[in-house]
């Protein structure tokens, strides 16, 4: 039976019998619950209707065939932390692949710096009109919480506010999960100038 897929993800992704178990004792592997998400979060109607970040994305072939997957998972740095997360796009910005030379395990704290923080049209990352007080304010995410970081009479004043913040909160970060991390990681997290 080694070979023969079970179980197709989206006409997509497929786990054949092999040395990784989708599931142990009524409820899915580590492995089987990450390969799961990532193909629910690029290919799922229901997940890309609240998720815009994950429009246009792909798994790279590789990661179609889950006992592949699997056996990457198991030498990454992170993977056996729980709670920790699949990212696709730290060590590579924008990258839209899942793929194995670009995904790496962080632990939430890490994902959420990057994501945190809503942009619009008009106005910078970070920074937002407060028409009441007829000012700009700005705010960073620090674990997992909007900062406020003050009010400010210009976008410059409240977008250079926000970048020191968001400096400061990813080397702090950075300093928080060094041991436990991928070295490639801290060192993104570690050379972060910005968004």
């Amino acid at each position: 039976m080694a070979g023969r897929p079970r179980g197709m993800l989206f006409d997509v992704g497929y786990a054949p019998y092999g040395k990784y178990a989708i599931t142990e004792n009524g409820d899915r592997t580590k492995e089987y619950a990450h390969f799961h998400s990532m193909f629910n979060r690029v290919f799922g109607k229901s997940a890309l209707k609240h998720r815009e970040t994950y429009r246009d994305c792909d798994i790279d072939e590789q990661f179609h065939n889950f006992q592949v997957f699997a056996e990457w998972c198991n030498k990454q740095v992170g993977f056996s932390e729980d709670g920790w997360q699949l990212d696709k796009d730290i060590l590579v910005k924008g990258n839209r692949t899942y793929s194995p030379t670009v995904c790496v395990f962080v632990p939430n704290a890490i994902n959420c710096i990057f994501a945190a923080g809503t942009k619009n049209d008009t106005l910078p990352k970070g920074v937002y009109w407060k028409p009441k007080r007829a000012c700009h304010v700005s705010a960073v995410s620090v674990d997992n919480k909007f900062k406020h970081l003050g009010y400010f009479n210009t976008i410059d004043d409240a977008k250079s506010a926000y970048d020191k913040a968001k400096i400061d909160e990813v080397c702090r970060v950075a300093e928080k999960y060094r041991a436990r991390i991928d070295k490639r990681v801290y060192e993104i997290l570690l050379n972060f100038k910005g968004d």
